[in-house]
């Protein structure tokens, strides 16, 4: 039994589709992947060198505290109150 041939336009519909649900699928898969951030409020000033100590438990870490939080003005004094984006270590 042979299907009859579909019109360019509709070839074109089934394509999209098939792009979309690929899309779908690796989207969540690399979501999967990715590392899962919170929001820290540090309760006093502090430079973003102390800020990685006490997160992470490692100063040298500080960059990429910094470069997680691009808005930091100034690393020598998060000011208290400020939310930053940490990474969660799992």
């Amino acid at each position: 039994l042979s299907l009859p041939r579909l019109p360019h336009c509709c070839k074109i519909v089934v394509a999209g589709h098939d792009l979309r649900a690929s899309l779908a699928d690796h989207f969540s898969a690399v979501a999967n992947e990715l590392p899962e951030l919170d929001d820290h409020v540090s309760l006093e000033s502090v430079p973003a060198l102390v800020l990685a100590y006490q997160i992470y438990g490692d100063a040298s870490r500080e960059g990429e505290l910094l470069s997680r939080n691009q808005f930091l003005r100034d690393p020598s004094a998060i000011p208290s109150g400020q939310v930053v984006r940490v990474l969660i270590d799992g």
